[in-house]
């Protein structure tokens, strides 16, 4: 027997499509920038010279050999600019990149996510350390460079908030399962989106508008 699907216009009958039609694939975005969060990798450019700085990217298939994707067509325009600007960053202070092999060095992961109505980016910086002052002083020398950079780069200010998050598994977990080894290091606590339709109801810095 036929199948059949109602609306409040008409009776659909399937029998009615070709194949073609019916299994038809229809894309409901686009294919490139896309991508508004990423979590990426973090391994050492060089074995012997920390000012190479730190690649960026995507583990190779079936191994955890990090290859850089600069300007990745999925991703956000936004989250490339800010992968190049840490990549960058991470060179000129001399950042330690984390080593799998040895379990050494201290940045291992970046989280990126747009905030679609600014197109800044809130950044994570995932680190090998149980404790906020075990990151330093080279957690405080990357952000005051990825800070000094966006103000200096002659476009609209790119990073939205800086988190470190703690990290000092052994295991593949990019985030600890305990919650205060999140830690706030510049900007807002949280990115805002407009829900159609909803009033906004908190201003630019997270707190309650007041009439």
């Amino acid at each position: 027997p036929s199948m059949h699907h109602r609306d409040n216009r008409r009776y659909y009958d399937y029998d009615d499509f070709s194949p073609e039609e019916f299994y038809k694939v229809v894309i409901p975005s686009s294919l490139h920038q896309w991508r508004t969060q990423a979590k990426l990798a973090v391994a050492p450019t060089s074995t012997w010279n920390r000012s190479a700085g730190c690649s960026i990217g995507l583990y190779a298939r079936n191994t955890h050999n990090v290859l850089n994707i600069p300007e990745c067509q999925v991703h956000h325009p936004s989250i490339n600019k800010a992968v190049e600007m840490v990549r960058s960053a991470t060179a000129k202070v001399r950042t330690p990149p984390y080593n799998e092999d040895t379990g050494e060095g201290l940045l291992r992961y970046i989280q990126l996510q747009v905030e679609l109505s600014t197109g800044r980016v809130c950044l994570t910086l995932v680190m090998n350390a149980e404790k906020l002052k075990e990151c330093q002083p080279h957690l405080s020398y990357l952000t005051s460079e990825l800070k000094k950079m966006d103000k200096n780069s002659g476009e609209e200010r790119l990073f939205h908030s800086i988190w470190c998050h703690c990290n000092d598994s052994s295991g593949n977990a990019i985030f600890a399962r305990d919650v205060t080894r999140w830690h706030p290091v510049e900007g807002p606590p949280f990115i805002r989106e407009r829900i159609p339709g909803s009033e906004e109801t908190v201003d630019e810095n997270g707190e309650e508008k007041r009439e």
